[in-house]
């Protein structure tokens, strides 16, 4: 979910020309993931991406349940952690 908040977040920006165009790029990319997540459990990633719009960010899919749920008030942790991580990180995968 913070990644599909940064993304609204980069949409947001009143930018313009090679600007507008990076924050579409990094948009984009920062919501792959939870776009491939719905695919990958079957569900309509376009669909997954409108419902936690309309939720305002605070809504996402449980695959486990096929519902889009609050993921604080179910205890589902958001891997933001992670996710600043691995961005600071070099590739350590193994040889």
């Amino acid at each position: 979910m913070a990644l599909l908040r940064a993304a609204r977040a980069a949409l947001a920006l009143d930018l313009t020309g090679d600007e507008a165009l990076g924050a579409r790029i990094v948009a984009e990319a920062v919501a792959a993931p939870a776009r491939t997540i719905a695919l990958n459990a079957g569900h309509s990633p376009d669909e997954a991406a409108a419902e936690v719009e309309r939720s305002g960010g605070r809504a996402a899919l449980n695959v486990l349940t096929g519902r889009y749920e609050d993921f604080e008030a179910s205890g589902i942790v958001d891997p933001v952690r992670w996710v600043r991580v691995a961005r600071r990180t070099p590739d350590r995968s193994p040889e």
